[in-house]
């Protein structure tokens, strides 16, 4: 088993467990579980005694109100919906189901769960359709900072880039937040907004391309940051010296890397290493090179794939993006550098070191 009850009664996945503790019980007989670990050291459940409820089982049980209220509000989205819908073929229960032509499964998940187990439920539920469709709680975008959560639920369209879909059930509206920049300072960006209170026009917001208008949203946190300090901050982390011996061997320290990197709180979309560290790592690759030799889009794409390879840097797993992400990580880059006077434009492909 993969899931189970708690004391409070919350439905808790066994990939998530560190520590267990207390009593777990079935959400289908009730019975007591235990967690066991498996050979590959992982957490499961199992029942002391065979299961007495096989078969079909909803998962209410094991759901807040406030989940079961966003099930009833997505319900909306179309007159022959159903909810906690059982899917036979993969036996697996969804959220809400709209009988379209294809269908559309809609998921929403606020509790976090590992990466690898919502790859597993998505790819299950794409065998069946095209359309689905997670959602996160709103509140977890009211903060500057993208969480590496929010990242694991974000889609890739042409027509939006980065995108995620929320449900805010104190208003009863569904967002759409696109656009999401893949470098960005917490101090300041902005992304593209859309919200709808019609609860009707849900599958159309899910699958239309541009019918509905987004308005520009912008993120402010007020800090200031001293880059002297954050060096001298991060120096003293344990967590980075392995990184800062590396830097040594090639004869540089932190204080020989450009201020504008430590000057801001800087983020990335694609990554879940700290994001100076990817920047310090680039603006060495540039430093080293002689001023006035050219680089490609190619070349910088292949170093930011050696420094993956070398575990210098890591990308955060994104289950529900069908790309290869390397590029638009490619791209960010080199623009941020450009900006920062490190990279001058020869041609459409092509880019001088100053």
């Amino acid at each position: 088993m993969y899931a189970a009850l708690d004391e409070q009664h919350q439905l808790v996945y066994a990939q998530q467990l560190t520590c267990p503790t207390g009593r777990y019980y079935c959400p289908r007989c009730h019975q007591v579980v235990i967690v066991k670990m498996s050979k590959k050291h992982k957490y499961y459940f199992a029942h002391l005694e065979a299961c007495q409820q096989a078969g079909r089982q909803t998962k209410h049980q094991g759901e807040s109100a406030h989940h079961q209220q966003v099930k009833q509000l997505l319900a909306k989205g179309h007159p022959n919906s159903n909810i906690e819908y059982w899917l036979d073929s993969i036996q697996q229960q969804v959220d809400v189901w709209y009988p379209t032509a294809p269908p559309m499964i809609l998921e929403f998940q606020k509790s976090k769960i590992n990466e690898t187990l919502l790859r597993k439920r998505h790819q299950a539920y794409r065998e069946l359709t095209p359309n689905v469709y997670w959602f996160s709680d709103d509140c977890e975008w009211q903060h500057p900072k993208i969480s590496k959560w929010q990242k694991q639920l974000l889609y890739y369209q042409a027509a939006f880039g980065y995108h995620g879909y929320t449900v805010d059930i104190q208003t009863q509206t569904i967002h759409r937040y696109s656009h999401l920049p893949i470098l960005y300072c917490v101090e300041s960006w902005y992304c593209f907004h859309t919200s709808i209170a019609s609860m009707d026009k849900v599958p159309a917001l899910l699958v239309a391309d541009n019918t509905f208008p987004a308005k520009k949203l912008q993120f402010h946190a007020k800090r200031q940051l001293h880059p002297n300090r954050m060096r001298q901050s991060l120096m003293q982390a344990e967590l980075y010296f392995s990184f800062f011996h590396a830097l040594r061997r090639l004869g540089i320290t932190l204080h020989d890397v450009p201020d504008w990197i430590f000057a801001t709180s800087w983020e990335c979309l694609l990554l879940c290493t700290p994001t100076w560290q990817l920047l310090s790592l680039v603006w060495v690759y540039l430093y080293r090179a002689d001023v006035g030799v050219t680089i490609t889009f190619e070349q910088m794409r292949v170093h930011l794939l050696s420094l993956i390879e070398q575990q210098y840097i890591q990308l955060v797993m994104m289950p529900l993006v069908e790309k290869e992400t390397t590029s638009d990580l490619t791209q960010a880059i080199i623009r941020c550098f450009e900006h920062y006077g490190h990279l001058f434009r020869k041609s459409q492909d092509e880019w001088f070191v100053k």
